[in-house]
């Protein structure tokens, strides 16, 4: 594992990227436009004024849009590259563009130091602002590492708790920072990368590590295992128990391995273990 900054990254053109998608500001430009030109459209045909304020208003919207859009079109608009010897990894949001190179932002394994990888879908219920239940989902490409990622987490853990650099402009001084980190360290040595309006998709990703390491089945984490940590040990046990009793034996060694750091034999054994019993 090796800690890079930005511009130490070796960019070659047989590289696989997998960036943000370009499509979608494209699209957000063209509906903005289209919404602007009827308000003007209809304002000037039936004499209603506040259809010019209301294409102001939204064009206004636009100009705060205008660095998302922007970033997808830079170069460090990617998120994981492929060579023929491991993957660079980029801990810091292309959104994020403006900061510094100073530190390491990019993480390079080799395949020998991935484990395994696989697909896993979260899906979290939260209270919304007004209090009424809703379901959040997020995809995630999680690689499980051979080494200490201790250094890693170091990294991560300072992009994290990085404070937005001031900018001056002929008004004044600003600062922005988008609060997007699209990879996260977890215990004990699994990384999740948010794939998130990603292309190619990920099982692009997928079968282009099949050749060079395992390929783990994919996985759905519910809300279960996000209150798991709180629980005693015996009702843990009992969650496991279900899932496999209701034929998610995967997912249910999955979240042993989650809660109690073991390896993949341990936790099936462990599962095989609760079924027996």
């Amino acid at each position: 594992m090796r800690l890079l900054r930005l511009s130490e990254v070796e960019i070659r053109t047989d590289d696989k990227v997998f960036h943000s998608s370009r499509t979608r500001p494209v699209l957000l430009v063209i509906a903005i436009s289209a919404v602007c030109g009827s308000f003007v459209i209809y304002g000037w045909k039936q004499g209603f004024y506040l259809g010019y304020y209301f294409a102001g208003a939204i064009l206004f919207f636009a100009l705060l849009l205008r660095g998302y859009i922007v970033a997808r079109y830079l170069p460090t608009n990617w998120l994981l590259r492929q060579t023929p010897e491991g993957l660079f990894i980029k801990f810091r949001s292309y959104l994020n563009h403006q900061l510094p190179d100073t530190d390491p932002t990019v993480v390079f394994f080799s395949y020998p130091e991935i484990r395994s990888v696989r697909r896993v879908r979260q899906r979290v219920k939260l209270m919304d602002a007004s209090g009424l239940p809703m379901v959040q989902t997020s995809h995630l490409v999680e690689f499980e590492l051979a080494g200490d990622p201790a250094m890693l987490a170091k990294a991560i853990k300072a992009e994290m708790a990085r404070p937005a650099p001031a900018e001056k402009h002929w008004y004044g001084s600003t600062s922005t920072l988008y609060r997007d980190y699209p990879v996260r360290l977890t215990p004990p040595a699994f990384l999740q990368v948010r794939w998130s309006s990603v292309v190619p998709g990920p099982a692009v990703l997928i079968n282009g590590l099949r050749p060079f390491t395992v390929i783990e089945s994919p996985v759905v984490v519910s809300e279960d295992f996000v209150n798991l940590q709180s629980l005693t040990r015996d009702q843990q046990e009992q969650h496991l128990r279900e899932l496999d009793a209701q034929g998610k034996t995967i997912a249910a060694v999955y979240a042993a391995r989650r809660l109690y750091s073991c390896s993949m034999a341990e936790a099936t054994l462990l599962i095989d273990d609760l079924r027996n019993r």
